[in-house]
């Protein structure tokens, strides 16, 4: 994880997860989960809207970059 993915990392903690289908409905403090597994979101530091939640912007992606192709 690189220190941009940290920093977004830290700051979606600052803000509960909303509820699916946008998020995992973790509390504050709580990392995202995958919602059907349980298991930590690995891929991102968080749900996008979590992130939004949190204030974190940034350029948009790319469909790739989001799928992980």
């Amino acid at each position: 994880m690189n220190l941009e993915d940290q920093a977004d990392r830290d700051a979606a903690l600052t803000v509960p997860c909303p509820l699916p289908p946008l998020g995992c409905a973790q509390p504050a403090g709580a990392r995202c989960v995958v919602a059907a597994t349980g298991e930590l979101l690995e891929r991102a530091p968080a749900h996008v809207a979590r992130l939004r939640d949190a204030g974190v912007v940034h350029a948009p992606l790319l469909t790739r970059e989001i799928r992980g192709a």
